[in-house]
């Protein structure tokens, strides 16, 4: 009785590529995390006051942190190692950040000499300014056998909005209740400003400031109130306007606490024109 075995070949020319392959692998490697805050939770069996018996098994990072949104900062550990043999053991890197809009600009430019270690990190940080898609740009040049070499690796950030702002005009008669007097002057508009977490993680919302231009002139009800919005909820706030020059009135700025973590955020509209 013959046993038949089955047997698997390469030819000739892909074992001439595979070599080829392995001799031109990078000696470094390139590696980006992000940093998050963790979250304590507790198991049935836990007890709360036996903390520190515990304390690194319950850290956790939760679901929604994988999410990154406008307004927030966007940070991370850049790792650069080195796995191969190069000349001298210097390697000079560059990291540049590009906007959703194309524009470039650079992060930082520092050499790392790997002679005593393997790797370095670099703690960067990105201000998310706009929706879409960032691109984290790390370029690396170096020696190996006497020739100069280059490495590129480009990492992908999808920033999404975390607030919807709506707002609302409407000029102050004499006999609204709403209208009184500022300086002197009675208000000449009211406006409107309603806050939206399109988030999917409840925020509070810890400031809402009208910052004013070409000299009209602002008054906000006094107030230390930090409302605490679930997802689609909804805030307003109410400023009452004396007309300055020109149509250009006023921005908003907001700012917010992400939970579960705190995760601070703020945004600026574009002008309001009245």
């Amino acid at each position: 009785m013959s046993r038949s075995r089955s047997t698997s070949t390469i030819s000739r020319k892909d074992a001439e590529s595979l070599q080829a392959d392995i001799r031109i692998q990078d000696p470094i490697i390139i590696k980006m995390l992000r940093l998050s805050r963790p979250q304590l939770q507790f198991g049935q069996d836990s007890d709360e006051a036996s903390l520190p018996a515990f304390y690194s098994s319950n850290l956790v990072i939760p679901k929604g942190e994988k999410r990154i949104y406008v307004g927030e900062n966007f940070k991370s550990i850049i790792a650069i190692q080195k796995v191969g043999d190069i000349d001298g053991d210097i390697v000079h890197s560059r990291i540049d950040i590009q906007n959703p809009d194309g524009i470039r600009s650079e992060l930082n430019s520092l050499s790392y000499e790997f002679s005593t270690q393997l790797y370095h990190t670099y703690l960067a940080s990105i201000e998310l300014t706009h929706a879409g898609v960032w691109n984290v740009i790390i370029s690396l040049r170096y020696e190996q056998s006497l020739t100069a070499q280059a490495l590129r690796r480009n990492f992908q950030i999808e920033a999404k909005p975390a607030i919807l702002v709506r707002t609302k005009i409407s000029q102050a008669s004499s006999d609204d209740s709403r209208s009184s007097q500022h300086s002197g002057q009675r208000y000449t508009h009211i406006l409107e400003a309603q806050i939206e977490n399109i988030t999917d993680t409840a925020m509070v919302l810890e400031s809402c400031e009208l910052i004013v231009l070409n000299k009209w002139q602002v008054f906000s009800p006094p107030g230390t109130e930090t409302p605490h919005l679930k997802p689609r909820e909804v805030y307003q706030w109410c400023f009452m306007l004396v007309k300055g020059e020109g149509s250009d009135a006023a921005k908003l700025s907001i700012g917010w606490r992400r939970e579960p973590l705190g995760v601070k955020g703020w945004q600026t509209t574009g002008i309001i024109k009245i």
